[in-house]
Order: structure tokens, then sequence, then C-alpha cells
């Protein structure tokens, strides 16, 4: 019996895990590994009509193209960078605790609550509550409001929904992260900040899911209906929903941070300050982080999610900056539109496969070759022309706050989007951001993990991000794929076991009970 590799037995229970057959044998020259697997991540072509086209210093799709988010899905990733950067979403929009759920939260005023209560009308800027500053008491949108001079950010360190235990219970900072790769290292040190913006965070408000008995008589008034009138499905009433449903509008945001040392310590130099997006931050919450981060001191922006309502199941994209090792390390980058790397002739534009090398065996395999640098690609002039109709990177660089005109937002690239669970093939289809998902990115899918966002009957959160096993690397894996009937319902009952929140977690995660005026 021939010899075999760890790594090529790990590869291939990789493999073996989504259900695919493994071809331990690959072919003389094979450009990557697990061939088959990596092929059905390759989308097709999109249609010759997927540009962005400026008039009159509009942006806009053309007129053959009317459902750009499903037709056009890497074209319409970066027409929401430019909505969302334009909109300056880091300085504006709300983010978790303290913004759109307050810590001490009250119920929304009405004819029978005229105290202590915040205004079902106003949320924007820095408009004050009831008897303290907005943000303690009621959702609140910071606008573009600086105190001090510094820009305040909702901070929060290792996000739980993203943070994969290690399955021995060894320390993660004992880990060789060769293993899991730098992102993964990365993920450790980051800060993360999260965003919403006004239409999110005026939904959230107006239908007190902001604290957690709002979000439990969700649940109530979903059972109460589904064991009335089965099967019917209960309307999205205002004020008052039986399901949660975000307006189309809805648009949010998670970013990724790091000091120039953390950076430093995985190989990576930003003296050259202007190369990427930075912030002075204040206000941190360091929580278990060793060391804490330090108010004021320059954060690095090395990697964003971006999604939005645009489709029932949202639509999810991620970006990462183009000098971030590992970037399309395990599952490539795909990009048809904006920076389109260079491909074989014949073959679909735009996908970078992941980096590969030889495991020197004397049996040997092409296996991941992790932490490399990949190629950044050309800018299509055509998106070019609508950063500057938008007055995306036309000025300077601002160390403390990150601006649309900062001319580092064009060092991020594209790593892929997401629209569905499955494709046309039924393979499960995957997005993962190198850092934001590090250390389970081989099977990492935004949507499936965010459409286990649910209510229990208490309001908190009924499913977790991972399931049972573990990946290849010995983390607990993501859940991928199509979603799961008995998750959300006893098979066979009309016995609810979590209501969905949209694909919104933070609905399940951060939510205060109602304050009753106790210190």
């Amino acid at each position: 019996m021939k010899r075999q590799s760890i790594v090529l037995r790990a590869l291939s229970a990789m493999v073996l895990s989504v259900g695919l057959a493994f071809v331990p044998a690959l072919a003389l020259g094979a450009p990557f590994p697990a061939a088959p697997i990596l092929a059905r991540l390759v989308p097709a072509e999109q249609p010759e009509d997927c540009r962005l086209l400026v008039e009159n210093g509009q942006i806009r799709f053309p007129a053959s193209i009317t459902n750009p988010a499903m037709s056009c899905p890497d074209t319409f990733g970066w027409y929401l960078f430019i909505q969302t950067v334009a909109d300056d979403f880091v300085p504006r929009w709300a983010g978790d605790a303290g913004t759109t759920f307050p810590e001490k939260p009250l119920a929304l005023c009405s004819a029978e609550r005229t105290e202590n209560c915040c205004p079902a009308d106003s949320f924007d800027g820095l408009a004050l509550g009831v008897d303290a500053p907005a943000g303690t008491h009621c959702p609140w949108l910071p606008g573009n409001a600086q105190r001090d001079g510094v820009l305040e950010l909702n901070l929060a360190p290792l996000s739980t929904a993203h943070f994969s235990p290690v399955t021995d219970n060894v320390l993660a900072d004992a880990l060789a992260y060769a293993v899991g790769g730098t992102g993964r290292e990365l993920r450790q040190e980051a800060v993360e900040t999260v965003h919403r913006n006004a239409a999110m965070v005026g939904y959230i408000r107006e239908n007190s899911l902001y604290y957690r008995e709002g979000n439990a008589a969700v649940f109530e008034r979903a059972q109460s209906f589904l064991t009335a009138n089965m099967p019917f499905r209960p309307a999205n009433v205002p004020g008052e929903p039986a399901v949660v449903d975000f307006p189309i509008d809805a648009v949010m945001g998670k970013a990724q941070w790091a000091t120039a040392a953390q950076l430093l310590a995985v190989g990576v130099d930003v003296t050259k300050t202007n190369d990427w997006i930075t912030a002075r931050m204040s206000d941190l919450v360091p929580g278990d982080l060793d060391p804490p981060p330090e108010a004021g001191e320059t954060y690095y922006l090395l990697a964003f999610h971006i999604s939005t309502k645009d489709t029932p199941n949202w639509v999810w994209l991620t970006f990462e900056h183009v000098e971030l090792p590992g970037r399309c390390d395990y599952i490539g980058c795909i990009d048809r539109y904006g920076f389109v790397a260079e491909t074989p002739e014949g073959a679909v534009s735009g996908y970078t496969p992941p980096a590969t090398r030889n495991d020197g065996l004397a049996n040997d395999s092409v296996i991941f070759a992790l932490n490399a640098a990949y190629p950044g690609g050309p800018l299509n002039p055509e998106l070019k022309a609508a950063f500057d109709a938008a007055g995306i990177g036309t000025g300077a660089h601002d160390a403390a706050v990150p601006l649309a005109s900062d001319p580092a937002w064009l060092n991020y690239r594209l790593k892929g989007v997401q629209t569905d669970f499955v494709t046309s093939e039924g393979y499960p289809t995957l997005l993962a951001n190198v850092v934001i998902e590090g250390g389970f990115v081989e099977n990492s899918s935004c949507v499936t993990c965010h459409a286990r966002a649910t209510f229990d009957v208490k309001g908190g959160n009924a499913l977790g991000v991972f399931d049972d096993t573990v990946n290849t690397l010995g983390y607990a894996r993501s859940n991928y794929g199509a979603p799961v009937f008995s998750w959300f319902q006893a098979s066979g009952t009309s016995r609810l076991l979590g209501v969905q929140t949209d694909f919104v977690w933070g609905l399940s995660f951060f939510p205060q009970p109602l304050w009753t005026g106790d210190e």
C-alpha cells in the first residue's frame, strides 16, 4: 500500500465532508488540489451588459439588466461598495451594543407611555433620549458626530459568532498559525466593528427589536399564529411583527482592524499609511484581548463584509486589503468586473485559485500553500469612472477618520459575492473572508450561517454558528448548504424552536432586558 501523507489524508477528509468523491491521483501539472471541488466554486461568465455606467454624475446599470444582484453579482458587489463607502459607513452608521442595542433600553413612547421612553420619530445624530444621552436608552445613529477629535466606534473583540474554538482546548495563542494561516492569527488580535444603515436601525427601533422582551414578543406572536392558523404564514404587521423582514434598502457591514505592530508580526509593513484605510479609535471594549487596544491608537482596516437586503436572502460580499497574506487561500477569489485576474485562454474570467505547492514526499501531491501574496489585478476603467463620480479615492488620506475621498479605498479587493445556498448543480456555495472567518474558510457560507440567526422563546439566541463536527484543522465546522427545516420547527408539529431574525445575528445576541431604572 502506498504511503499517504497526513496532509493528503486531511485534504481527503475535507473532500468527503462535502459529499464529493476524492481523486487521490492528480494529473501531472494540475494547477491546484482537489480540482473537482474548486471547479464548482467558479461561477459562469457574467453577461456582457454587467457594467456600471456614469451619466450626469449618476451611476447605473444598463437598461437590459433588470436584476443586477442576481445577473451581475460581482458588478453589483462593486456597486454596493461604492454606495456604502460613499456614505462613510464607518463613522456614520450604527454599531451593536450602545448604538443599535442600548445597554439600558427603554420601550418606545406611545399614547399610553409618555415618560421614560424612546421617541418614536427621531434617532438620528446626537439627539438626546429622555434623561440621558442617546445610545444609553434608545437606538441612535452617530451620523457625522465626532467627540474629542477622535472617531467614536462601537468596538468589540472577537465576535463570538466567528470565534471557532479549538477542539482540544489549547490556548489560541499557543497554536502554530502556519496550520490555519495568517488570517487566523490576525483573527485572534483584530478588533471588529459592526455597521448598520439608517433603514436597518429604523426598522429595529420601530418594531421594538432592540430589547429582549420585544424579541420574545415576536416569538410569541409567531407561535400563537402558527398554532391557530397553520399552514398560513403571518403577515408582517408594522410595530407588532410575527416575522422579521427588513426593508429592501437595509444594509449592514462588519470590519476587522489591527494595529501596525500586529500586522508587522505577520510580515505586513504598513509604514506607507496612505495604502491602508485607518482610524484612531476610542471607547474600546477590550474584553479578553491581551494586551487590550489603547484608546486613540491607529488601527488599519484589514477586511470587511457588506450585506444588503436586495434579495430576500440578502446579498453577501466581502473585501480584503490587496496586501493581506493568504487573501485567496483555500477557496480562491472571484471578481469578474473590478480587478480581473488573468486566467487561462478559454476559461471564465475573474477566478484566482488558491496558491499551491508540492508536498515533497516520495508519493508527492499538490497541496495548499498558505499565506501567499496574490496579484491585485488591473483596475477596470469603468469602475474607476464610477469611483470618481462617487468621490471615492479622489482626495487625501485621513489617518483619523475613514472617509470616501481617501485614496486607500482603491487598495481593497472583492473576494466574492454570494446570493444563494447552492449552485444550480446542488453544490453548496462558499464565501469567506481570510480574517473574519479565519480558521474555517474552507467550509464557510455567509448565507447559511446567518440563516441560523434565530430568537428563542425568551428572545435570546436559539442556534449556534457551528455544527458538531470539526474541519481538517481541528476547528469547529461552520454550517453550509441549504438550511434544514428541523432547525426552526419540531417535525410534524406546530411547535417553533426558533424564529429567524432575517439573517441578522445581532438581534439575538445583543438586546438587553428593558431597563427598570435600577443602577
